[in-house]
């Protein structure tokens, strides 16, 4: 096999910068495969005006940029002013919000949800606490009251659970897809682990879901020999196609990743390092000026590998 010397989205990304923003860690669910959640996690206490204070001092280091501020947790709605924040976010013309969440939040209060262009709601479902009709529910009440909305459903190692995230997959007509699931580490060298080992019933009932719409993120990879080939996200995850140490990325360019303390990251791979860009609330945040080297041979957020890798600063764009 030729050498690999570049990695990016089949379709371009419409943004300029990609912001993932931890706002809790604090979760209402305690699924078995998540690293990112603690139920017994203290609540947030910061108001929504100091976070937004702290974005934009963000935002205004990329003046005339098009910028996706992709919420996130933990659970994002288990934060008490999570919808006075979004719905003051999204005044916003030059950012788009995107909401990700277990959609366990109650029709009562996605009612007080501003519905707005600027917002996109990404459900996840996960089998082992969701209820797959009432989560199938919810994504059409959504859509009918005029939101964006795309979904990911969590295929579960275990057979036991197949039948109710195909369920939500055959139910929910359009920006759906079904999402692997990795180990989770027991050393804190990688946040993310290699992929369970699924059976062939699971991977021959998942093939037929193909991604549409919103969530077509295929991947191109580009050898040596000027060969390519294109692989879905699933395919990349579950086949284990994500190393990419060595090779030059674009996180801290076209993508930032916010911790809950306001700590600034190039993306979510590097939390457990010591590359900070500085603090969004203490306002110490500095744009990077050179590409960071994958330090990584496993890359498993969707995020991240959506983020352009290369050989050199010639296949850059």
């Amino acid at each position: 096999m030729s050498e690999l010397v570049k990695v990016s989205t089949v379709i371009k990304n419409t943004f300029d910068l990609e912001i993932d923003y931890l706002l809790t860690f604090r979760c209402n669910y305690d699924c078995s495969y998540c690293i990112s959640h603690d139920v017994n996690h203290p609540s947030l206490q910061r108001s929504s005006d100091e976070i937004i204070d702290a974005c934009n001092f963000i935002f205004k280091q990329y003046s005339n940029k098009k910028i996706k501020l992709r919420i996130l947790g933990g659970e994002p709605f288990v934060y008490k002013y999570f919808i006075n924040l979004v719905n003051k976010l999204s005044n916003n013309d030059f950012l788009q919000i995107n909401i990700i969440t277990n959609l366990s939040v109650s029709e009562k209060a996605l009612d007080k949800l501003k519905v707005s262009k600027n917002i996109v709601i990404s459900a996840s479902y996960h089998p082992e606490y969701s209820n797959n009709k009432d989560f199938v529910n919810k994504i059409k009440y959504l859509q009918n009251k005029g939101f964006i909305t795309d979904c990911s459903v969590s295929i579960h190692p275990n057979e036991k659970y197949l039948k109710s995230s195909l369920y939500v997959l055959d139910n929910i007509t359009e920006n759906v897809y079904p999402k692997f699931l990795s180990i989770q580490p027991k050393s804190n060298i990688n946040i993310y682990g290699k992929s369970y080992e699924y059976s062939k019933i699971i991977k021959d009932s998942i093939k037929k879901y193909k991604k549409t719409g919103l969530v077509n993120n295929d991947l191109k990879y580009e050898y040596e020999n000027k060969t390519s080939k294109i692989f879905s996200m699933s395919d990349v995850m579950v086949n284990n196609r994500d190393n990419f140490k060595g090779l030059l990325c674009k996180a801290g360019h076209d993508k930032l990743h916010i911790n809950e303390q306001g700590d600034v990251f190039p993306a979510a791979c590097f939390l457990n390092s010591r590359i900070i860009l500085g603090n969004m609330f203490e306002k110490t945040f500095k744009k990077p000026k050179n590409y960071v080297s994958c330090p990584f041979t496993s890359c498993k957020c969707t995020t991240d590998l959506t983020l352009t890798k290369f050989k050199n600063d010639k296949l850059v764009a």
